[in-house]
């Protein structure tokens, strides 16, 4: 009875202990499992700065988004391919949704100031790819996307090539034989282009428009000192060469009005607008309790008005919203 009893025992503890263990076993695994993704780039999370389809033959190439670099998920030591290396954040920067058949497809990015920048793709057929500086003599990245890669969605990264460094700069997409330094994009100068293409598209609005308002996602900054130009006693801030934002208007209107809301609260931007008569304007706090600028386009009448949107502070790039009204609103 006493042998039966210590069998039964020593039965109970094995087939007991090992479920015990292999479940504390899996547990762990699965909290690696999750540092592991944490500490990636993870292609299923929302892009910071949108999603764009586009298809063989597009027009209005090349498309150009304004991009902020960088992260804390080391690349290099992630050993996806032996060209992907930089410092960016988990969640893709850009999502290309891309169809049709083309033989040179390239992406590249241009920061604004210089800064060395890095570039990682994750292809539709799973593939990693990966670049530095697209030649010698320049520190901006690209990479060509061959046909074997094909159609579907490319997720794309923008790393900074140090730690802790956040580099603004235009990401290009496009099918022509161009490359980081040729297009404008990044080179930023001493002024502001109106002529440039902006850098977060246009609209063509007129009097009554619906639905209103109308709002564009839009990253502030940029390396020109707008102050320094002498445009206006209003026009402040640091922007980019190009506008951000370009709206044709056709009508009259008693209360048309352009708008900037920061995401985060505190955030100090500033707003540049080029009227069609050729006149400069500027705002930096729309009313006393805010940092967010307004400007009133009445008496400007319809045309072409370029829309810079500035960061206070060198250096800083501050997201949030364009805002196009006809309503008597304002920014928080």
């Amino acid at each position: 009875m006493k042998e039966n009893a210590l069998k039964k025992k020593g039965y109970w503890c094995s087939s007991f202990a090992l479920p015990m263990f292999l479940a504390v076993m899996l547990v762990a695994y699965s909290g690696l499992l999750s540092a592991q993704k944490s500490s990636g780039l993870d292609f299923a999370a929302d892009p910071h700065f949108g999603s764009v389809t586009l298809s063989a033959g597009f027009s209005n190439d090349p498309h150009t988004i304004r991009v902020v670099s960088g992260g804390s998920v080391n690349v290099g030591s992630l050993g996806l391919c032996g060209d992907c290396t930089g410092y960016a954040s988990s969640a893709p920067d850009v999502k290309l949704h891309w169809s049709g058949s083309t033989r040179d497809l390239r992406i590249f990015f241009e920061a604004d100031d210089g800064s060395d920048a890095t570039l990682i793709i994750n292809t539709p057929n799973g593939t990693w790819l990966g670049n530095d500086d697209a030649y010698s003599g320049t520190l901006n990245p690209m990479i060509v996307i061959a046909g074997a890669h094909g159609a579907g969605r490319y997720d794309i990264w923008v790393g900074s090539y140090s730690s802790g460094e956040s580099i603004s700069g235009t990401l290009t997409i496009t099918e022509y034989n161009t490359q980081p330094g040729t297009t404008g994009g990044g080179s930023q100068g001493g002024s502001l282009d109106t002529s440039a293409d902006p850098h977060f598209g246009s609209v063509r609005l007129a009097a009554g428009f619906t639905p209103d308002p109308h709002e564009v996602r839009i990253v502030s900054g940029g390396s020109v000192d707008v102050s320094g130009l002498g445009l206006c006693s209003s026009c402040t801030g640091f922007a980019s060469t190009a506008p951000d934002f370009k709206l044709y208007w056709s009508g009259n209107t008693d209360d048309l009005r352009v708008y900037f809301e920061a995401d985060e609260r505190g955030d100090d931007a500033t707003l540049i607008i080029n009227t069609p008569d050729g006149t400069w304007i500027g705002n930096d706090d729309a009313f006393d309790g805010t940092v967010n600028p307004m400007l009133l386009l009445r008496g400007y009448g319809p045309g072409q008005y370029d829309i810079w949107v500035g960061s206070y502070s060198s250096g800083d790039n501050i997201s949030g919203k364009l805002v196009i009204t006809e309503h008597n609103r304002s920014p928080r």
